[in-house]
């Protein structure tokens, strides 16, 4: 069996629950992509990264698909441990190889264009199996936020995170994750 899957990476969420320029125009897309791709499922990521809000980025990202673009609420999949784009990849990948059967798995990932380079090397790492397939889709994002890029060097971390793991062996790369990453590590 066939399983086609659109994941949308979030990006941002005011204290006030206003979703980033960035964020809207993904959740749009990835919309346009589940629907024109017919995908299975639509999967939304984000932690709940405000204390004031009931909600993860997840949820808001999937109330706007179900909302704005009449994507079904029993197709979405709310993803909210993950708190960066290692995490949307070894998250998303745990969830779906526990939770479905399939022989073939097709992944649509919609992000952001100053984003994509980032999100090809940290998904093709952590998704890298046979039976699947990465499409990478990116919308045109903030001039800001690309800018903003330039400055980040969390893609030296995320080889330093994986210099001991084998492409694709989803364990290792969550152990090491759980214990070296910053945002998910205990001892950070």
């Amino acid at each position: 069996m066939k399983l086609k899957i659109c994941i949308c990476l979030s990006h941002e969420l005011s204290a006030e629950g206003v979703l980033s320029f960035d964020s809207h125009l993904r959740i749009s897309k990835a919309s346009e992509v589940f629907k024109e791709k017919e995908c299975d499922l639509l999967i939304t990521t984000g932690w709940k990264n405000h204390k004031l809000l009931d909600q993860s980025v997840s949820e808001f990202m999937a109330n706007e698909a179900i909302n704005k673009f009449n994507i079904p609420e029993e197709k979405i999949i709310k993803e909210s441990k993950p708190k960066d784009t290692v995490g949307e990849a070894v998250y998303t990948k745990l969830r779906i190889y526990k939770d479905f059967a399939f022989e073939r798995l097709i992944i649509y990932i919609v992000t952001s264009d100053w984003h994509v380079s980032r999100a090809e090397e940290i998904f093709n790492f952590v998704y890298a199996d046979n039976n699947t397939k990465l499409d990478f889709i990116e919308i045109m994002g903030s001039k800001e936020e690309s800018i903003n890029e330039i400055d980040k060097d969390s893609i030296s971390e995320f080889r330093s995170l994986i210099s001991d793991c084998t492409p694709g062996d989803i364990n290792k790369i969550y152990q090491s994750m759980k214990k070296d990453h910053k945002l998910y590590s205990q001892k950070h």
